[in-house]
């Protein structure tokens, strides 16, 4: 129990001091992306960065946005979530709804993928 309040604090401090930046939005207009740049961080091949999608009505499940740490694989052009935090408010504010800190398997993108244009901003740096 003391881990997982321990993991949700740790998230959080580092994505409130989140410097979000404008990324894409859905051609319907109701989801727009942003990424923070200033969470990147590389060690060897693997970079990590936050993102987070920003949901202009309230989804199933309750959520407003959603905050989603990603990795990448630079040398494979693989990616995968690492975590990710669920609100009950736009711009992750309010409540935490739900959570997962589970690395989901590498999986490779194709070029002209979001994953690939997220993969060369992640891993310019």
């Amino acid at each position: 129990m003391k881990l997982i309040i321990f993991i949700t604090l740790f998230f959080s401090s580092i994505s409130a001091n989140a410097q979000w930046t404008y990324y894409s939005e859905s051609d319907d207009k109701k989801v727009t992306f942003y990424i923070d740049h200033s969470s990147i961080k590389r060690n060897g091949g693997i970079s990590k960065m936050w993102t987070m999608q920003d949901y202009a009505d309230v989804q199933k499940q309750g959520q407003r946005s959603i905050k989603y740490l990603l990795e990448f694989d630079c040398k494979n052009d693989s990616s995968r979530g690492a975590a990710f935090l669920a609100f009950s408010k736009q711009m992750g504010s309010g409540d935490v709804l739900y959570q997962d800190y589970k690395n989901d398997p590498w999986r490779p993108y194709t070029p002209d993928s979001v994953s690939a244009s997220l993969a060369k901003i992640a891993c310019v740096r």
